[in-house]
């Protein structure tokens, strides 16, 4: 079973998640070395937090949402002794995160898109990785699915967006805030090189 709500999934088991929201947890696998400390911005039921934490030597996956009935589910369906949930809208403050000190990777899937301010969300993950750390984010695709012509919606727009975001905005909106961009990819279900696919995706390092 898998519940949909919004734009929020609700499986109770990871292979009952979408494939696309699947292939983007275990494309992160790469990038997990020994002992590292993963932050799993907007988690939401948890599918993805729990995946890392069971598939990888790392030491932790701190999980972070704003919706308490979310947590809920990923602490009955998905928690283990790798990883944690805590429910703060990081959008607007990351004191919740002081005490775990900073990350190794931060992982940070079709989130930007939803956020009022997407510059100063921007450098708090920056602030939240450790030097030489790794940043994997992606949004939807501007030049694909246009933010005031969405073919998904009756009217053309979701109402759960901001923004989309064409391959040099969200570049710019990365480098601009201190990132250096190692790879850029594209996706529909597949993660593959380029950015003419729906979904943008980079991997990003804190210099």
């Amino acid at each position: 079973m898998c519940i949909e709500v919004g734009e929020r999934i609700y499986p109770e088991f990871f292979n009952q998640a979408y494939e696309d929201h699947r292939n983007r947890y275990y494309f992160a696998l790469k990038y997990i070395r020994r002992d590292s400390k993963i932050l799993d911005i907007s988690c939401g039921s948890g599918y993805g937090t729990d995946f890392m934490s069971k598939n990888s030597n790392c030491s932790i996956v701190i999980g972070v949402d704003k919706s308490r009935e979310a947590l809920e589910w990923a602490k009955k369906y998905f928690l283990n002794e790798k990883c944690k949930y805590i429910e703060c809208d990081i959008e607007n403050s990351v004191d919740c995160l002081f005490e775990y000190g900073d990350f190794d990777l931060v992982t940070c899937f079709e989130t930007i898109e939803h956020l009022v301010d997407d510059k100063k969300f921007i450098k708090k993950l920056y602030n939240l990785l450790k030097k030489g750390g790794k940043l994997l984010i992606s949004s939807p695709n501007e030049d694909v699915i246009p933010f005031e012509r969405n073919p998904f919606f009756d009217n053309g727009k979701n109402p759960f967006h901001y923004r989309h975001y064409t391959y040099k905005q969200l570049t710019d909106l990365l480098e601009n805030e201190g990132f250096q961009i190692i790879k850029s990819y594209t996706q529909e279900n597949e993660i593959v090189e380029g950015n003419n696919l729906p979904v943008l995706f980079f991997v990003c390092k804190k210099p």
